[in-house]
């Protein structure tokens, strides 16, 4: 069975960006990912709060176009 690629994450938005921003300077945040990621360095942490940022976007956009269709 051939393996399958990861599938490429989208870019984030000018909106996203700053919200990754705001979260990696905020302590408590930064520490809440730190002690989930024992070990992780500071690029590890920013590459999971933008997967976290883009995974709450992802699911908002999903969810209002479910509303939408009713």
């Amino acid at each position: 069975m051939p393996k399958l690629k990861p599938a490429a994450k989208r870019a984030l938005s000018p909106e996203e960006q700053r919200k990754v921003e705001r979260l990696l300077n905020d302590a408590d945040t930064l520490s809440m990912f730190a002690n989930a990621r024992p070990g992780a360095s500071q690029a590890d942490l920013r590459k999971a709060v933008e997967d976290f940022v883009r995974n709450v976007s992802d699911r908002h956009a999903i969810a209002e176009t479910a509303q939408a269709l009713g």
